[in-house]
């Protein structure tokens, strides 16, 4: 016969082991995660300079304004879907590509 002690100990051990039974899977998980991020991070800064003849300089490339990139008549585009609305985007007059840019200089 078990007595309303032992009865009462043993679902507050149970109670007490529930969270921490509960979160375990989830610990593991994101404790092997980070372990696979972080040997990536360390195989990418433990790697090989790339060979300078991989890398094409061209003399005179450097700018007076400090501009490292320029590009220049270009128009760049995605797929534009709007799904907050309910409505069509055919109503609304656009189209299902919408320009980023038009044409104009980029720097």
């Amino acid at each position: 016969v078990i007595s309303a002690g032992k009865l009462f100990a043993c679902i507050s051990i149970i109670v007490a082991l529930k969270w921490p039974l509960e979160i375990l899977p989830w610990l593991t998980s994101t404790w092997l995660k980070a372990f696979v991020s972080a040997k990536r991070i360390q195989s990418f800064l433990a790697a090989e300079e790339l060979p300078q003849k991989s890398v094409q300089r061209v003399n005179g490339a450097s700018s007076e304004d400090g501009v490292a990139l320029s590009i220049k008549n270009c128009d760049f585009s995605w797929n534009f879907k709007e799904e907050a609305s309910g409505q069509k985007e055919e109503e609304e007059g656009r189209t299902e590509t919408e320009p980023a840019s038009g044409g104009n200089d980029l720097k």
